[in-house]
Parts: C-alpha cells; sequence; structure tokens
C-alpha cells in the first residue's frame, strides 16, 4: 500500500462530503474491509446522517476521518470508486492523499460565530453570548455579565447539531464596549470526553482545510 493508515475493521469513521450550495457535512460511516484486489482501497458501510442513509456516487471524492483513544485524530482523502450490496450495503473507495494526524500541539484556533451558554458550577446560568473562536482545548467568547479568573465555569455549544457541555477554567477576561458591561472571556477545557474533544478538532480541522483551500489562512 502507498499509504499508511492505523484503524482496523468495525473503527467508526466520519466522511466529510463537499456540497455544491450548502457547507461540507460528516456523515457516520464504519470501515467493513481492507480491500484485498487493490492497493489503498477500503470498503466503508454506506455513510449515515440522523439515520438516514446517504448514497454518494461513484467518482465522489470525500474525506475519510478516524480517532484512536490517546492518539488522536487522522484523516485521508478518498475517491468512491464502487457501490455494492453483497453482503451488506457499501461502498468501495480508494484513498488518494496521505494520511495525516492532527497533533494536540498543532490545535487550530477557528474564528467562528457560534452561541454560548455559560454556568456556574452549580448549574445556574451566568449568561449567554457568542464565541469568537475555539480550538480543541479551548474557547473565547463575549458575553455580558461579570465572571471572574480563574473561575471554573460550564460552557454549552452547539456544533453541527449536536449539544455539548463542557467544564472550563477561565483564563482571562477583558471588558470590551463603550459601557465595559460586557466582558472577552478566555477559558481552556477542564473536564471533556475524548470522544467530544475529537468531534470538535474534526469540525475546527474540515473548517482549516476549507479556508486553506480558498486561500484565507
Amino acid at each position: 500500500m502507498q499509504y499508511e493508515n492505523y484503524f482496523s475493521i468495525g473503527d467508526k469513521l466520519d466522511i466529510e462530503v463537499e456540497q455544491k450550495y450548502e457547507s461540507a457535512k460528516l456523515l457516520k460511516s464504519q470501515l467493513l474491509e481492507v480491500s484485498n484486489k487493490a492497493s489503498d482501497e477500503y470498503y466503508i458501510s454506506i455513510p449515515m446522517e440522523k439515520g438516514k442513509m446517504i448514497p454518494l456516487s461513484v467518482g465522489k471524492e470525500i474525506y475519510a476521518y478516524y480517532s484512536l483513544d490517546g492518539k488522536g485524530v487522522y484523516c485521508f482523502k478518498a475517491v468512491v470508486v464502487d457501490r455494492g450490496r453483497d453482503p451488506v450495503l457499501h461502498l468501495r473507495i480508494r484513498q488518494t492523499g496521505k494520511t495525516q494526524k492532527i497533533q494536540r500541539r498543532d490545535y487550530f484556533r477557528l474564528h467562528m460565530l457560534l452561541p454560548v451558554e455559560v454556568f456556574d458550577v452549580n448549574k445556574n446560568l451566568i449568561s449567554t453570548g457568542n464565541t469568537k473562536d475555539i480550538s480543541g482545548g479551548g474557547m473565547r467568547f463575549t458575553l455580558p455579565g461579570k465572571i471572574e479568573s480563574n473561575e471554573e465555569v460550564y460552557v454549552n455549544v452547539e456544533i453541527e447539531g449536536k449539544q455539548y457541555q463542557i467544564k472550563c477554567v477561565v483564563l482571562r477576561r477583558i471588558p470590551v464596549g463603550e459601557d465595559l458591561n460586557d466582558y472577552e472571556v478566555a477559558v481552556q477545557f477542564t473536564h471533556i470526553n475524548e470522544g467530544d474533544r475529537n468531534n470538535i478538532v474534526k469540525y475546527i480541522f474540515k473548517h482549516q482545510r476549507i479556508l486553506r483551500q480558498k486561500g484565507l489562512i
């Protein structure tokens, strides 16, 4: 094989599909088999979105993501080369680009406006606001209401239809605006499920790649 991978049969995959008039989406799939007939080809289950099969046409270019506990997230570019139904509905894909590992030290901070809710440690709502940027290790947001540095908080944020509640510590807060009643707050994730972190990293990496293709970063 030309390209190296580290996943195993049965591992979950996220399949990124470009859309003509909408932003790219991530679909759920699974590695079924490594092809014995050609190098760098894999059989995967038909990608799903909210329980519905999303058939992809032959020739469609995709990005496949998978994560390994304690090792991080991996991604590679591929193309759909065949569709079949024996023994189950599946796609045969051929890898066309080198496998990339998304290193934690390389967390990219994505500038993104997302609604957030901030709660104290007793789960009482402090305030609501919007993110300025987000990474695999933390985020910045603005909101009215006073939050102290080193304070522990819970942040609720929705990313691609999924709600995340993440325990954080406030690294710094800076008054903004003319009346100084709003604050820019930087937080670090302190308690986050590794699967949730990997999902956030995949989301960020997807947008990072799109921005690079457009020459914006």
